[in-house]
């Protein structure tokens, strides 16, 4: 006597299983969350179930007054967002004030010098770190804000170098 399978019942009415509605639930999880997203929201759960609160990390905020200062006017600062070297204790519009190093990013602009009517490419370099004193109220906001290129010490000042015409 040969045994039968019993019959699989047939869905008529359309309705997935609970395997195939829980299948497409993951599915589409899967297509709108990313891995690392997933882990962070996990991590959080878990640290919120011991206890512990998560921070989130908060922007360094390297605004000053709203001063600007009479030397921003000069032709040469018209990309500078931040401090003149000039504006520190033995620091000039080109050099670093001692004890400050000068990070390797730079950023450029055309400024038109008025002496000659060209326009000119400056690029304009952080120092950053040192002791130098430097006057809070000189500041430069001739362009949008900028993050200092500052990654290992305190922004200090901004120095500009001459590149040619643009």
């Amino acid at each position: 006597m040969t045994q039968e399978n019993p019959p699989v019942a047939d869905k008529r009415d359309g309705s997935p299983s609970a395997d195939e509605w829980i299948g497409s639930r993951l599915a589409g999880f899967a297509q709108a969350t990313s891995r690392r997203g997933f882990l962070a929201r996990c991590g959080h759960v878990v640290l919120a179930g011991i206890g512990v609160s998560v921070a989130a990390a908060a922007p360094i905020n390297r605004m000053i007054p709203n001063v600007q200062a009479a030397s921003c006017l000069t032709w040469s600062l018209c990309g500078l967002y931040g401090r003149p070297c000039d504006c520190c204790t033995g620091g000039t519009l080109s050099s670093c004030p001692a004890g400050a190093g000068c990070a390797a990013g730079y950023w450029s602009a055309c400024c038109r010098n008025p002496a000659d009517n060209y326009h000119d490419i400056i690029r304009y370099y952080d120092c950053c770190g040192g002791s130098a004193s430097c006057t809070s109220s000189c500041f430069c906001r001739n362009r949008s804000a900028v993050d200092p290129w500052c990654t290992c010490s305190p922004y200090r000042c901004t120095r500009t170098v001459w590149v040619g015409t643009c």
